[in-house]
């Protein structure tokens, strides 16, 4: 059986983007207000300690996820997961790469390039359909 053939096509990795994002964008607005309210922050905009929150936010959710069910929520979705390059499940230090490499500026332009994302193939990665 050629695993080739169950890639993800980049439809499914740009709809999980966007389902991801979101996701995360939203957990954001919720931390930071919590921390609005802890810490009695009136301006948003003028508190860095707000900004700083989406960094964890950001590898939690996709180091988490992905290490315990090889998916985020966009990939629930779209019926797809990750998995290492032999096919079999990611170890955590192969999710861990991934998920710090989603942070490279600009890293999503590698599919201009590739059908697997530089974090894919830094990682030895790839997200399958299932």
């Amino acid at each position: 059986m050629n695993d080739s053939l169950y890639i993800a096509k980049i439809d499914f990795r740009i709809i999980n983007q966007i389902i991801d994002l979101a996701i995360i964008f939203i957990l954001w607005v919720v931390t930071s207000a919590i921390f609005m309210v802890i810490f009695d922050i009136e301006d948003m905009d003028s508190n860095p300690i707000l900004y700083a929150v989406v960094a964890p936010i950001f590898i939690g959710y996709y180091f988490i996820l992905e290490f315990l069910t090889q998916k985020t929520l966009g990939k629930v979705i779209t019926k797809t997961k990750v998995v290492s390059i032999t096919g079999s499940k990611a170890t955590a230090a192969q999710i861990f790469i991934r998920t710090i490499c989603r942070c490279i500026p600009f890293e999503y332009l590698s599919y201009l390039i590739s059908t697997a994302g530089l974090h894919d193939r830094l990682s030895a990665t790839r997200v399958i359909k299932i």
